[in-house]
């Protein structure tokens, strides 16, 4: 009974799979949408796409995988079907992928709903595997069924991100990616590097012996707005520290900082150079 119950869970598991593939590649008359595992699924909701990769030890492999496998993928239904009545889970490695259907109603209320279910969800895979072993990007919310190959571009966008930005946290929605969608599009890394250096050389040899203090506090006073206040309760200093930095970084760089084309451009040499790290 037990093999039997294993060769059935394997049979599901390569059909969902399969299910997955299709959808998000818009094979929406493919015999796997017409299978009685997924009779209960409403095919005419949207679906968003979800991507979670669990950055899982060496050691796991065999018996302890599946294991964990089937414990992450609990945890991620238990968490989502509280918001959403339908989820669909495919895990291929460490790689899950996860369709969220859900009604067109919903359609200004999902982001939300997905963000707290997703840091809930975060929150007790790290209780159970522990913290930074996993990473999650989130897909656009669409109309339409047919647009959820789009959402599931844009979520592997976002998983791909968080690896290159380790900065962005372990979580990011396609929707707040910002600058880094641009970065992510060059291929060019060299380029990329002779722009950080045209910017930020000069900083980086002024302060080779404060682990490049100067850098931080440009990079958070450029997030901030250029607000002095905030960037000191970001850095846990006193204001006039921050505005004595921010004076010398003036005085030391080539660009008047008042102007926005540089703003813009310092904050993405700063951005960047996470490229190289």
């Amino acid at each position: 009974n037990v093999e039997k119950e294993g060769r059935l869970q394997q049979t599901l598991h390569k059909k969902t799979l399969a299910l997955i593939d299709d959808l998000i590649h818009g094979r929406f008359h493919a015999q796997a949408m017409f299978d009685n595992d997924f009779a209960n699924i409403n095919w005419t909701n949207p679906m968003i796409a979800v991507l979670l990769d669990y950055v899982n030890p060496q050691s796991e492999n065999g018996y302890a995988w599946d294991r964990s496998e089937e414990l992450i993928s609990t945890t991620i239904k238990k968490h989502l079907q509280k918001q959403f009545d339908q989820v669909i889970i495919g895990g291929n490695g460490s790689l899950f992928t996860i369709l969220v259907s859900f009604h067109p109603r919903q359609m200004n209320e999902v982001t939300g709903q997905l963000k707290k279910s997703i840091r809930n969800m975060l929150e007790e895979l790290e209780q159970q595997f522990g913290k930074n072993l996993f990473q999650i990007g989130v897909g656009g919310v669409y109309p339409e069924l047919k647009q959820v190959g789009k959402s599931f571009k844009e979520a592997n966008n976002a998983l791909s991100i968080i690896k290159k930005f380790k900065r962005k946290g372990p979580v990011l929605f396609f929707e707040d990616i910002g600058i880094h969608r641009i970065l992510s599009m060059i291929e060019n890394t060299e380029e990329i590097r002779d722009f950080c250096d045209d910017f930020l050389s000069k900083l980086k040899k002024s302060d080779p012996d404060n682990e490049n203090v100067l850098l931080e506090t440009l990079h958070v006073y450029l997030l901030y707005d250029c607000s002095i206040k905030e960037t000191a309760n970001h850095l846990f200093l006193h204001p006039n520290t921050v505005a004595y930095r921010i004076k010398k970084i003036k005085q030391i760089i080539d660009h008047d900082l008042d102007q926005p084309e540089f703003k813009m451009a310092y904050l993405f040499a700063l951005e960047s150079m996470a490229l190289f790290e």
